[in-house]
């Protein structure tokens, strides 16, 4: 074993064991003197702003949709093609309860209607019959007002001793006496004279006792021949418009 070789100088040993390289490696010197300090404080470095990249132009998608080219061969329609346009959309298959609240409404409105028009035509029918039952009325009564107006009218322009038609059963110029006659006649012939009326006119110096008045001159006959059968005499006499006869009695 060999000894390791004097150290004659530590700082010099150290220098040299330092620049001991190993075969074939560039040798590093060292200086020996330690660096000096920097009596001064570096100096801050001042960091400027990178400059903002640009904002990306904004394409609407309207402008993508227009710049959007289709070729002209997709363009064309296809021989079993269907215009979607001319298709008449499928009718909605109707809800059942709707169709018969529907129906049901439809009903009601008609009977409703119905209904109406009898209540209208059974109000009319009745509204026409009093109507026509008010005219009969009205006319019934210008009828009966219009025939007292005539009958009155009749009766005014009649004379106040019409024509008519006696029977006269005896004569006498004193009248008291002729009340005495008439009482004698029916007192004899009751059945005949029943319900005659005794009546006189004058005839020049005299006086004829009448009975009568009869419809006709042929009922006035009639009378005489009764009292033919009942052995009494009599004839008929006509009084001629104007010629005044007057009752018994008065």
């Amino acid at each position: 074993m060999s000894a390791a070789p004097p150290a004659a100088d530590r700082s010099g040993s150290a220098v040299a064991a330092t620049n001991a390289v190993a075969p074939g490696q560039t040798p590093l010197t060292l200086s020996s003197q330690a660096p000096a300090v920097a009596s001064a404080a570096p100096a801050v470095a001042t960091v400027q702003p990178l400059p903002a990249a640009p904002e990306p132009a904004r394409v609407s998608l309207a402008s993508v949709i227009a710049s959007i080219q289709v070729p002209a061969a997709e363009l064309a329609l296809d021989e079993d093609a269907v215009d979607v346009t001319k298709l008449k959309p499928v009718p909605k298959k109707p809800d059942e309860k709707e169709l018969a609240a529907k129906k049901a409404e439809e009903d009601k409105k008609l009977a409703d209607k119905q209904a109406a028009d009898k209540k209208a035509a059974e109000e009319k029918k009745l509204a026409d019959k009093k109507a026509a039952d008010k005219k009969l009325a009205d006319k019934k009564a210008a009828d009966k007002l219009a025939a007292e107006k005539k009958a009155a009218a009749a009766k005014k322009a009649e004379p106040k001793h019409p024509k008519r038609y006696w029977v006269q059963v005896a004569g006498g110029a004193n009248r008291a006496d002729l009340s005495k006659e008439w009482k004698r006649l029916t007192t004899s012939s009751p059945a005949l004279f029943k319900g005659k009326q005794g009546w006189w006119t004058p005839l020049n110096a005299t006086n004829r006792l009448l009975t009568g008045p009869f419809k006709s001159a042929d009922e006035a006959q009639a009378f005489v021949n009764a009292l033919a059968k009942n052995k009494l005499s009599g004839f008929t006499f006509t009084s001629p418009a104007g010629q005044e006869v007057t009752a018994l009695g008065k």
